[in-house]
């Protein structure tokens, strides 16, 4: 019997016994760690190793496991687990992989080691994409991916190959998600006032000055309404982590 089929028969007659949310959210671990190895086995030539830290923590809200979307993207997982997987592009099967993890889990992250010849190199990169070295570095800023490596060779060739498709969207969203579970408070705010000082240099001005007496409909009727929004969004931020900040200082 294939393991989907092993796994779906044992989980369905527990859930079919309690109906608890509880047997989803394991099916769910399980099914995560068998493709964890599937995609090492599949893919010696690009993979060392994938590791999920341990920090992991699946959701477990039940709104969540019970929900359309939870469950079809859990058979969509348990199903591939009866595929050959080295049919698959690794690029997007790693991403939507990544993306399905971090849907799932509201701790942790997954971490991919590649093989050194799987690596470009700064150059090799700049050119496949055809932009400057300034320019390439503003992409990993935003979420081209670039492995955690002292090497030259620090750039995946999926994530040069899937940039300009609709997968560089998936890749952002991993970046930035991943960026706000690790990044320490201060880093955080280190981030955030960089963003927010970029801001004040465009628009000469704090926020308070350029926008703060605009009500939001009259900030959706201008051309930069986005600016308006992301600003503000980062001051609230800044103003938060700053009073979490303060409350972790002793008296």
């Amino acid at each position: 019997m294939e393991i989907a089929e092993r796994i779906d028969q044992t989980f369905q007659q527990a859930y079919n016994a309690t109906h608890e949310p509880q047997f989803i959210c394991a099916k769910a671990y399980i099914v995560m760690q068998s493709i964890v190895v599937n995609l090492m086995s599949s893919f010696p030539d690009k993979l060392v190793s994938v590791r999920l830290s341990r920090s992991t923590v699946l959701i477990a809200d039940p709104n969540l496991l019970l929900s359309e979307e939870y469950l079809d993207r859990l058979k969509y997982w348990v199903d591939l687990m009866s595929e050959d997987l080295n049919k698959k592009n690794f690029g997007k099967l790693k991403l939507e992989f990544e993306d399905w993890y971090y849907y799932i889990t509201s701790d942790g992250t997954i971490d991919f080691e590649y093989q050194k010849s799987y690596l470009l190199r700064t150059k090799e990169a700049m050119e496949m994409l055809n932009v400057s070295k300034p320019t390439l570095l503003t992409y990993v800023e935003q979420g081209l991916e670039s492995a955690n490596t002292t090497d030259h060779k620090k750039i995946p060739k999926h994530a040069v190959e899937l940039w300009n498709e609709s997968e560089a969207f998936i890749m952002q969203w991993v970046h930035q998600v991943r960026r706000m579970r690790v990044e320490t408070d201060e880093d955080k705010l280190v981030r955030i006032s960089a963003e927010i000082k970029k801001f004040e240099e465009v628009y000469e001005g704090p926020f308070g000055e350029v926008f703060g007496k605009l009500s939001s409909k009259e900030a959706d009727e201008r051309n930069d309404a986005s600016n308006y929004y992301d600003w503000k969004d980062l001051e609230e931020m800044k103003a938060e982590l700053q009073e979490r900040m303060n409350k972790k200082k002793p008296q």
